[in-house]
């Protein structure tokens, strides 16, 4: 029980040294895609109103021809 521990232990070690090599190599990156899709949505959500105004006009319309 005791060697399964020391083995769980010792993989969680491994995987934090695998974890901050990744986020030391990719973080940088990763934040800056991250933070670039998150103004992206904001600018969207911002713009989506009207845009959703106008496409529930354009369905009511269609709905009507048929």
């Amino acid at each position: 029980m005791t060697f399964l521990i020391a083995m769980f232990e010792s993989t969680k070690l491994h995987w934090n040294d695998h974890f901050r090599q990744f986020y030391q190599t990719y973080g940088p990156a990763v934040t800056r895609v991250f933070s670039t899709i998150l103004i992206t949505m904001m600018f969207y959500l911002a713009h989506t109103p009207i845009q959703l105004g106008m496409f529930a006009q354009g369905r009511s319309h269609g709905s009507q021809k048929f």
